[in-house]
């Protein structure tokens, strides 16, 4: 019911977006001198429809990295949250932000919205967050053992599927506020907090004093690849936003970062030569690369400490 309802509302939205379709994206991005992106904000309860933590530190660095790219090194951009994924795909559908950072493709979506997806800009996925004293490192010492998570949210429905395919008898602690939740593992009273692993990275980066007697296993049950998001139908902003997680990417790969971005451009090195020719590539003095955005914003340099991609267990 909930896709023939926004599906009447996508139909009800296209005929009031002569916004979006006059002139491409990057005409309206150069008249006013500004890059809009969003992103779905965490709130401080759990959002049944949105299951990653909160990306806005990594949108902001994005998006000033697709702004300098559209716009020049001075290129200024803006990130506005939203409350709910269905919102923040709207919002593109309608021109109101150019680019949404950090979405997991979904072609039903993709459909619906009218929308398209770009290069991953990291893996997500669903793992566990355990106390270290707990002696838990893989899965199967999950067996006997008490799993907290949010009812009725797509931890719920994975939990069930990916442990009854490997048939470990863990005991279920479903939950309809995070807060008890949270306490409810702190105290000792289940095993684990099952949900994707950058929201229990924000998770417990909220434990303040007692961090690091919390780890995230190294497995996860879910892949969910986190890319930018943008209105269908305009090649020419396609290939900028796509170009330019591949540039971040690129410079990661060849070794070019935010120190030494200078004296990599005096190398005779024609991969190298081609990353500096790309718009992109005008970023990395500002940000860094691909790792180095990661690190600040999400990894071992953040608050979040969050490693950069777990194992899909089998």
């Amino acid at each position: 019911m909930r896709r023939f309802l926004l599906g009447a509302l996508a139909l009800a939205g296209l005929a009031a977006t002569s916004e979006a379709r006059a002139g491409t994206t990057l005409d309206r991005i150069h008249a006013t001198h500004l890059l809009t992106c969003g992103t779905t904000v965490a709130t401080d309860d759990y959002s049944k429809g949105w299951t990653h933590g909160n990306l806005s530190r990594l949108a902001v660095d994005y998006c000033q990295a697709l702004a300098i790219a559209a716009l020049g090194p001075h290129g200024k951009s803006k990130l506005i949250g939203y409350p709910d994924r269905d919102k923040a795909l709207a919002a593109i559908r309608s021109a109101k932000i150019q680019v949404l950072i950090g979405d997991t493709p979904d072609p039903a979506d993709a459909s619906l919205y009218r929308v398209a997806y770009g290069p991953t800009l990291f893996e997500d996925g669903q793992g566990f967050l355990v106390p270290k004293a707990a002696g838990i490192h893989a899965l199967a010492d999950f067996a006997g053992r008490q799993i907290c998570y949010i009812a009725g949210t797509a931890a719920d429905r994975n939990l069930i599927q990916s442990f009854g395919q490997r048939h470990i008898a863990y005991l279920p602690f479903p939950f309809e506020e995070m807060g008890e939740m949270e306490a409810a593992l702190v105290t000792g009273h289940c095993a684990a907090i099952t949900a994707d692993r950058s929201a229990l990275a924000v998770m417990r980066s909220g434990f303040h004093g007692r961090i690091r007697d919390f780890v995230l296993l190294d497995q996860t049950i879910t892949a969910e690849p986190l890319a930018p998001v943008y209105r269908q139908g305009d090649p020419a902003w396609a290939a900028l936003v796509n170009g330019t997680v591949r540039t971040l990417a690129d410079a990661e790969r060849l070794g070019v970062t935010q120190a030494n971005f200078t004296a990599m451009q005096a190398r005779r090195d024609p991969d190298i030569a081609r990353l500096m020719r790309t718009p992109a590539a005008r970023a990395l003095p500002q940000l860094g690369n691909q790792a180095e955005i990661f690190a600040r914003d999400l990894g071992e340099h953040s608050p979040l400490g969050l490693e950069r991609q777990a194992a899909l267990s089998p």
